[in-house]
């Protein structure tokens, strides 16, 4: 991917304030930014670039907090755990943990929240399909904010290495921290932006 481009990102007019119309009911509250058709739907394709070039992408905006956050010099320093930046509407959680195989693990996706998984070090694969194309594993747990599901035999692997990030939008399934050229130790930050945030943020302008 060529640097401050989108060659991986989701449509563009998928999180403008103009798509805040047409909305449809997913099982949440309509009216809000998770209720659009696009989020229960999913998109094809997700974004995928690195830190240092989040200033020159302005598709980025509404996420100024989280990557202000992430482009800290002391980032790496942070303890591990949840930590808030915009309450519980964005918050971080910082990881170590060892990456795993594919096929032991599940696909994953959310309806409130966008997830930013940015790799400190270690690297990864990041499986990436559709929610709507796998079979559901585990049903919507509201209180945690996800649902689970199979691994399928093909799927979009993206290769997450130090100093890099991909979004996940809601509809769109993940499957992190899986191992690339082998077994890694990763130190991850994960920030979970609200849709309801970001829906604020993008309308104010």
């Amino acid at each position: 991917m060529a640097e401050g481009t989108w060659s991986e990102s989701i449509h563009r007019r998928s999180l403008m304030l103009g798509c805040l119309t047409g909305v449809v009911t997913v099982g949440l509250k309509a009216g809000s930014l998770h209720a659009l058709s696009f989020f229960a739907g999913g998109e094809s394709k997700v974004t995928h670039g690195d830190l240092k070039n989040w200033k020159s992408m302005p598709d980025l905006k509404g996420f100024e907090a989280a990557f202000e956050f992430l482009d800290k010099k002391s980032v790496a320093d942070v303890p591990l755990g949840k930590h808030a930046i915009e309450g519980e509407q964005v918050y971080a959680l910082v990881q170590k943990l060892p990456s795993r195989a594919a096929e032991t693990a599940q696909f994953e996706s959310h309806r409130k929240y966008i997830d930013i998984h940015y790799v400190v070090s270690g690297q990864e694969t990041s499986g990436f399909a559709p929610a709507q194309d796998l079979k559901l594993a585990v049903p919507y747990d509201e209180s945690k904010d996800v649902m689970l599901y199979n691994v399928p035999q093909q799927y979009t692997k993206n290769e997450v290495k130090p100093g890099q990030f991909v979004i996940y939008l809601p509809g769109q399934a993940h499957l992190p921290n899986c191992h690339l050229q082998g077994p890694h130790d990763l130190h991850k930050v994960v920030i979970k932006v609200h849709v309801d945030y970001l829906a604020a943020k993008r309308k104010q302008g």
